[in-house]
């Protein structure tokens, strides 16, 4: 998002009942915690211009069209990303990667240049695509009937195109929430995307960032509900260490019923290292790189 005025920022936003400026002008809950430039962890999260808040709304702010222009930019900020759909064939999938929501392409690329992996040739031989998930679902909000059919529609006709199994990668679903579509509306979709991947031998990713861990939001919760599989990716227990980033763990979902798969409990979770190059795998204690 373009830089705005600087306002008044509180370093106590959770005891705000209107939260930061950004969240109440974009008409979302604010998730309060602030970090130590007293932003918010959802502005943080979603790479937002915390507006702060205070007792009076900053002049450049009280206008209708200033509001309309700033919340307009808001959404457009977080849904100008997109969806990603691999068709490369590589370990026996055409896939179809990921419905980016939040951040776009770029990211991708920024991410796979450190595995020597080329994003922008993938995408011009047609091994991936990216599908913006703005571009779809625009018509609907601006219309004030949010709806994810377009969206479900597309990747139904990617899934229905080939006798090969995809891979489609939802990105931060979380922030469909946050351009205005209701639980219910994301609950359905998710619901009826699984069923459609399971038809055609597809695998569907779902990634959730959830910065309050100790109380999950309703978005995550139903993805437990739904899941086969839950990777768990979260920092150390016992707190921040400079040779070690985070650590892995892999639980079955309410819905599994696969078995053969080896799970890793948080008591024996892998642990991981980000380099310049990527990201270093090793078992707890030993340092050693195994992945």
């Amino acid at each position: 998002m373009p830089s705005a005025h600087k306002t008044t920022t509180s370093t106590a936003l959770a005891s705000n009942q209107r939260g930061c400026y950004t969240c109440k002008i974009g008409r979302k809950k604010c998730e309060g915690q602030t970090d130590e430039h007293g932003r918010c962890a959802t502005c943080v999260r979603l790479k937002l211009k915390c507006l702060g808040s205070g007792e009076k709304r900053p002049e450049w702010l009280k206008g209708k069209a200033a509001l309309a222009e700033f919340r307009e930019k808001f959404y457009s900020f977080l849904a100008s990303q997109g969806i990603v759909v691999d068709h490369s064939g590589k370990a026996h999938y055409r896939s179809s990667l990921p419905d980016r929501v939040s951040e776009g392409v770029e990211r991708w690329k920024a991410i796979a240049a450190k595995s020597n992996v080329n994003i922008t040739q993938c995408i011009s031989s047609g091994a991936l695509t990216f599908i913006d998930v703005m571009s779809h679902v625009r018509s609907s909000l601006d219309s004030g009937q949010p709806s994810l059919r377009p969206l479900h529609d597309l990747l139904t006709s990617q899934l229905n195109a080939t006798e090969e199994p995809l891979l489609i990668v939802i990105d931060d679903i979380i922030s469909l929430q946050w351009i205005g579509f209701s639980i219910l509306d994301i609950s359905r979709f998710t619901r009826s995307l699984r069923a459609l991947s399971q038809q055609a031998r597809s695998t569907l990713v779902i990634r959730h960032h959830n910065v309050t861990p100790e109380e999950p939001d309703d978005v995550f919760r139903h993805m437990l509900h739904l899941c086969t599989y839950h990777l768990e990716v979260r920092p150390l227990s016992s707190g921040r260490s400079g040779s070690v980033s985070g650590e892995i763990a892999l639980h079955p979902g309410m819905s599994t019923s696969v078995t053969g798969v080896k799970l890793i409990p948080r008591s024996s979770a892998i642990q991981y290292r980000l380099a310049d190059t990527g990201a270093n795998f090793f078992d707890r204690g030993t340092g050693g790189g195994i992945l």
